[in-house]
Order: C-alpha cells, then structure tokens, then sequence
C-alpha cells in the first residue's frame, strides 16, 4: 500500500515524554500474513497466527 504524507514516529520524545511525529512525503507497506484456524465444535475455535513478513519504506531514503 502506497502512502503519501503519512505521519510515522521518529524514534524521539519531547520534553514531557510524548512520542514525536513528522509527516513523510511518500512511503510505502507490504507483507503477508498467515492465519489458519479450525472450529473443534460448535462453541470450541482454535486458531494460529503465522509469522509477519512486512517491509515498510520512506521512499526518499532510497
């Protein structure tokens, strides 16, 4: 998914611990995500949530 002006945290805080944000002209996310599940019975539902593979990208960096 193509992202243009997204806001992404910037890996700082401010003076009173709040989480800073600026905005990024263009980036981007992909990835795959498995999810596999089986219902056992009627009221009994088991479910697995696979590993993520996710890239996510400022396309300015590149």
């Amino acid at each position: 998914m193509m992202y243009t002006n997204q806001l992404v945290l910037t890996g700082e805080v401010n003076d009173v611990g709040s989480a800073i944000r600026t905005n990024v002209d263009e980036s981007y996310r992909r990835g795959i995500e498995l999810i596999a599940g089986v219902n056992i019975t009627k009221k009994l539902n088991w479910q697995v949530n696979m590993p993520r593979f996710s890239e996510n990208k400022i396309q300015s960096l590149h």
